[in-house]
């Protein structure tokens, strides 16, 4: 799996269910980085639309295949990689 669809998935996972604009930030992607993770992930049932809870938008969350691989050790793994590459990210990181 790449680091972008690490990225989504993590930020996915945190939230349980996440709007595209609060993805795009949480996960640190540019808009095109994003859509592509988000096809590829799709299309790999690991993730799925979803409702919000009290609104009416809509969001992604993981889908059952990709809370199967949440629970491996790879997948438990990827999903503790930061949040996004940004400087303040690398900052904490060198901490």
């Amino acid at each position: 799996m790449t680091i972008d669809k690490n990225r989504v998935m993590a930020a996915i996972h945190t939230a349980g269910v996440i709007t595209d604009e609060a993805l795009e930030r949480s996960a640190g992607l540019d808009k095109y980085r994003l859509r592509t993770a988000i096809n590829s992930l799709a299309y790999d049932n690991m993730i799925e639309r979803g409702r919000i809870e009290g609104s009416d938008a809509d969001g992604w969350q993981l889908a059952r295949r990709g809370r199967m691989w949440a629970a491996t050790p790879i997948g438990r793994a990827a999903l503790e990689l930061p949040a996004s590459d940004s400087k303040a990210s690398k900052e904490e990181a060198a901490q």
